[in-house]
C-alpha cells in the first residue's frame, strides 16, 4: 500500500538543464534519480519536495506515467512441445514393410562362438552336478577313508601280535643255524640237479 501511494505522489518534469547540470544547483534535497531522454534530464520527485519551489514547477511541465513497460516480454516456449510435435509426424507416416530381397544367401560360421558356448555349457553343467551330488561324493570318499583306516588299524594289530610272540632264543637259535649251515651246492658232477637228489648224494637228511 505504501507503494502504490509513493507512485501515486510521482510527478515527472522536463529539464531544459544540459547534462552539466548539477543536484547541489538545484537544490533539491529529496531527488531520487536521473533517467536519460533525448539530451534532457527527467527529475523524479516525490512528496511534496518541489512545491516550495514555484520557479522550478513554472519551469518543468507534468508528465504522464506509463504503467506498460517500454520493452515488450518475449515469452519463449518450451522446446518439448515441438519435440513431440516432431516425434508425432514421423509416428504417424504410415511405412510398408517388404521383405528381404530374394539373392545369394551368404552363410555364416560362428565356429569360434560355438566353442565358447560349449566350454560354458560344461562348465555350468559341472557346476550344478557338483551342488547335486555333494553329499553323495562326501559320502563315498568318507567310506573310501574308512577303508582305508580299517586296513591301516589291522596292519597295526598283526604287528603288535607278532611282537607279543616274539622270542628272543628262538631268533638267536635261528640266526646261529643260518650262520654254520654249510650251503648244499647246486651241481653234481657238472650236472644241475635238484637240492633233495644232492642231499641225497651227500648223505643230508
Amino acid at each position: 500500500s505504501s507503494l502504490v501511494a509513493n507512485f501515486s505522489q510521482l510527478s515527472l518534469r522536463n529539464v531544459s538543464v544540459p547534462l552539466q547540470t548539477s543536484a547541489t544547483t538545484l537544490e533539491v534535497p529529496r531527488i531520487a534519480a536521473f533517467v536519460e531522454n533525448s539530451n534532457r534530464i527527467d527529475v523524479l520527485s516525490i512528496g511534496g519536495s518541489l512545491t516550495n519551489q514555484p520557479h522550478i514547477i513554472n519551469r518543468y511541465p507534468l508528465k504522464e506515467i506509463r504503467d506498460v513497460p517500454r520493452n515488450p516480454i518475449n515469452i519463449i516456449e518450451p522446446p518439448c512441445q515441438r519435440i513431440l510435435s516432431e516425434i508425432n509426424s514421423i509416428i504417424r507416416q504410415e511405412k510398408e514393410i517388404k521383405l528381404p530381397e530374394a539373392g545369394t544367401i551368404v552363410e555364416k560360421h560362428a565356429v569360434r562362438l560355438i566353442v565358447i558356448r560349449r566350454k560354458k555349457m560344461k562348465k555350468h553343467k559341472l557346476r550344478k552336478l557338483r551342488k547335486k551330488m555333494k553329499y553323495e561324493w562326501a559320502k563315498v570318499r568318507q567310506r573310501r577313508e574308512m577303508r582305508k583306516e580299517k586296513a591301516f588299524r589291522a596292519e597295526i594289530f598283526a604287528q603288535i601280535k607278532e611282537a607279543e610272540t616274539f622270542s628272543a632264543e628262538k631268533y638267536v637259535e635261528e640266526k646261529i643255524r643260518k650262520a654254520t649251515e654249510v650251503p648244499i651246492p647246486r651241481f653234481w658232477k657238472n650236472r644241475r640237479l635238484p637240492q633233495f637228489i644232492i642231499k641225497e648224494k651227500l648223505g643230508i637228511k
